[in-house]
């Protein structure tokens, strides 16, 4: 396109942008002052068609495109790539803002178009969620627990969905609720979900509770008389944590007996007394226990026992006791055997047979008496 003398250089280049295809030596030769608008009017911007949005965890792309039909210019990504398609692999939040460049040169001159990353929806992941509470809680049957949901680097407002039966807060970021002692170790859970992009994780919280025994001490081993060197036991079960201890004693106007030291099962705690040097009587005895918070647990149960001695035995006692024994031992076998004989003499018809019987239990029965008179001679003699 030929420029006249007569016309200015400012309307020359705008008769030239106007009429002209490419123009890039005039742009130069006009200088700096009208290079933007010779750049916008030449369609020598480029354009960038990027997505408004970008979504956490995908992939992102823009193509640089030119509005020129000069094929010698080149696009690129400056930072990124060096031709016209950018793709950003697994977009973070952390890419929120980010400003990448569409560049287009042609004929050695440079021009660019900028576009801005948004990336509005993200969240949540693992590491961003948490439940609060307190670390351990006491159960008393009414106290209630309140937890808390932490959600950190999410947007927009997540929803939120907790596993147990709770009174939720109107944002749904509180959990209420009254534990029992059955709830111990329970896994508290609270899903956040993405109303965006539908993405969730989950917060655990495991219950950790402590409370005291459910029932009173329990006594055994003093239900009957007690003799010297018998045990009773006192025993407490349940509880977390158990008791520290158990304090068993007894006494009477003689005597005062303490327990064993105390012997831990799981979260049964016992302890043992043992009677030594006992003396015939009544016998008063204590068990008490106390929890590590009194108010809520200190139990004493107080009961009475007899204490009797063994009893003795005579020694002529003894001997005729066993003279006894003797004798009804061989008076069974007496008849045992004569039993036997008369029964096989009957089926054999033998009267002979049946005499010898009778004589052999004559025998017995003479010498059954001899052995009770000299029994009765002994034992009167002992007594003397």
């Amino acid at each position: 396109m030929h420029i006249g003398n007569s016309v200015s250089p400012s309307r020359a280049a705008v008769h030239y942008e106007v009429k002209g295809r490419c123009g890039l030596g005039v742009e130069k030769d006009l200088g700096d002052n009208i290079d933007n608008e010779l750049k916008f009017r030449t369609g020598l911007t480029p354009i960038a068609h990027c997505p408004a949005y970008a979504e956490e965890g995908g992939n992102f792309s823009c193509e640089c495109q030119s509005r020129t039909r000069d094929h010698s210019c080149s696009l690129s990504w400056p930072g990124y790539t060096e031709g016209p398609i950018l793709t950003m692999l697994n977009v973070t939040r952390q890419d929120n803002g980010k400003v990448v460049t569409c560049q287009m040169i042609c004929n050695g001159v440079a021009t660019n178009v900028t576009h801005t990353v948004r990336v509005p929806y993200y969240g949540p992941v693992k590491d961003d969620v948490r439940i609060t509470g307190p670390g351990s809680f006491l159960v008393n049957g009414t106290e209630m627990l309140t937890l808390t949901i932490k959600v950190a680097n999410t947007n927009p407002e997540p929803r939120y969905l907790w596993n147990v039966n709770c009174r939720e807060g109107e944002d749904g970021k509180t959990c209420t609720f009254t534990p029992h002692r059955s709830d111990h170790g329970k896994i508290i859970t609270c899903r956040v979900t993405n109303p965006k992009t539908h993405k969730s994780a989950d917060a655990v919280y495991h219950l950790n509770l402590t409370y005291p025994p459910p029932s009173p001490p329990k006594v055994s081993g003093h239900t009957s008389p007690l003799h010297p060197g018998d045990t009773i036991n006192c025993t407490v079960t349940g509880g977390k944590p158990p008791v520290s201890s158990v304090q068993l004693s007894c006494s009477n106007n003689f005597n005062t007996w303490s327990d064993e030291p105390d012997t831990i099962e799981g979260s049964t705690v016992t302890s043992s007394l043992v009677f030594i040097n006992a003396s015939e009587g009544e016998v008063r005895c204590q068990c008490s226990a106390v929890w590590e918070q009194p108010e809520l647990y200190n139990q004493i149960e107080e009961f009475n026992i007899s204490v009797l001695p063994y009893p003795t035995v005579d020694p002529g006692e003894k001997d005729f006791a066993a003279f006894i024994g003797g004798g009804v031992a061989a008076a069974v076998a007496v008849v045992a055997i004569v039993a036997a004989v008369y029964i096989g003499c009957k089926k054999k018809e033998n009267l002979e047979d049946m005499g010898r019987v009778c004589v052999l239990g004559r025998r017995l029965r003479d010498y059954i008496a001899t052995a009770c008179a000299s029994s009765k001679t002994n034992h009167h003699n002992g007594s003397e």
